[in-house]
């Protein structure tokens, strides 16, 4: 059987694996069409995401549109999504939005 992706764990797991396989464009694909759904708006889903973008390919401005997303969605961010924005900002070679990111 498969998993159980109402629980937010499975979800999140879901994205990570896409991204090990380098699917990102499905693991983007299944977080947007979860952000309209509204079916799994757990910090853990969002921090999935942050972790999943590509810094080859504007990485750190995908982390800021999914940290956007999750305040949007009334969620607060933890030390592990800023974490997360900030290692992506690190491997983007994007150090100037990261010191943004201790700004707030």
């Amino acid at each position: 059987t498969g998993a159980d992706l109402r629980f937010p764990v499975s979800f999140s797991s879901l994205l990570r694996a896409c991204v090990e396989c380098n699917q990102w464009c499905v693991a983007a694909n299944l977080f947007e069409r979860s952000m309209y759904s509204k079916q799994f708006l757990y910090p853990s889903s969002f921090n999935a995401a942050i972790t999943m973008a590509d810094p080859a390919m504007f990485g750190w401005e995908v982390a800021f549109h999914v940290l956007e997303r999750m305040t949007d969605g009334r969620l607060l961010p933890s030390e592990i999504t800023w974490n997360s924005v900030l290692g992506v900002c690190e491997k983007s070679l994007a150090w100037e939005w990261g010191l943004a990111v201790q700004d707030c």
